[in-house]
């Protein structure tokens, strides 16, 4: 990850963090998923075979997100029971970041 990225990320994290607190005033939730790049996306296509490779030896699982894997998460988080879940950073990304 480049300096660049964490920092970017970073922003996101707090923006999210920043939102979930004002708006829980107004009973709006505010959460963040962080994906592993999803099968079929614009991020994976264009690489080719070692590219894949090296990208996947950073998931402990050993494959891409399926799209329905992470429409499962954005499902939950607008559903009614997420309704107490504010300010959270949701992983989907099969084990690449653990915290």
């Amino acid at each position: 990850m480049g300096p660049a990225y964490a920092a970017a990320a970073g922003a996101l994290a707090w923006l999210t963090f920043a939102l979930a607190r004002e708006a829980a005033t107004h009973g709006v939730t505010v959460n963040a998923i962080c994906a592993s790049p999803i099968e079929g996306s614009s991020a994976i296509e264009p690489l080719n075979e070692a590219q894949r490779r090296q990208l996947l030896a950073q998931v402990p699982l050993g494959r891409f997100c399926k799209p329905e894997e992470f429409a499962h998460a954005v499902r939950f988080l607008v559903s009614p029971q997420a309704g107490f879940v504010t300010g959270e950073i949701v992983d989907v990304n099969g084990g690449a970041i653990m915290d």
